[in-house]
């Protein structure tokens, strides 16, 4: 028997059983249980968004830390090179050899800011051109600190300090750097000399 025109014909369906219906409370019990599924990914993400936060911004204050350490360093290494005299203008300028950061801005900006606000680290303006056998007290002198200018080279003194979250990052003429909590800016330093 030849072939039906346009090529070959499903056999006839045999006879089957018919198909029973899902019952309606299986298909909600699957509903529940992939809900609960997804609460099981969705509640503890949301539980942790604040903690992942939190580490980021600590990040970003470490970060800002170490970039105020490189400076602070780079300054000490310039100024022993230059009979222990800090720079007289132009300071980021002047450590740049002394840096990784040839020429780029990165050390000198504060990363827990936005891009677009973000100012940096400003010298203090009383220590430009002075030996570093002038100052008094090394450890409580402020040489770099967070600053409300932006740009390279900026300068400034007390009246420039900016607080982060409630904080500041300086630098001290001995190298060492801390971190300043609102409130404590009085017991700073911005002075060679004190008597």
């Amino acid at each position: 028997m030849p072939p039906p025109e346009g090529g070959f014909s499903a056999p006839p369906p045999l006879d089957q059983p018919a198909k029973k219906k899902t019952p309606a409370w299986v298909w909600w019990l699957i509903g529940l249980l992939g809900l609960g599924a997804c609460s099981c990914v969705v509640i503890p993400a949301a539980l942790l968004a604040p903690v992942f936060g939190q580490a980021n911004l600590a990040a970003k204050k470490t970060k800002a830390l170490t970039n105020v350490k490189l400076l602070a360093t780079a300054l000490q290494i310039y100024a022993a090179d230059y009979d222990d005299r800090f720079p007289v203008s132009e300071w980021a300028t002047n450590i740049d050899p002394y840096t990784d950061d040839q020429g780029g801005d990165s050390l000198l900006l504060d990363p827990r800011l936005p891009d677009e606000t973000r100012p940096g680290i400003g010298f203090n303006a009383d220590l430009l051109g002075i030996s570093t056998a002038e100052i008094n007290n090394p450890a409580g002198t402020v040489l770099l600190f967070s600053t409300q200018k932006f740009g390279k080279n900026s300068t400034g003194g007390s009246s420039d300090l900016r607080l982060t979250n409630g904080e500041a990052i300086i630098g001290f003429s001995d190298g060492a750097v801390r971190v300043l909590k609102e409130g404590l800016e009085p017991s700073l330093v911005w002075t060679a000399k004190t008597e």
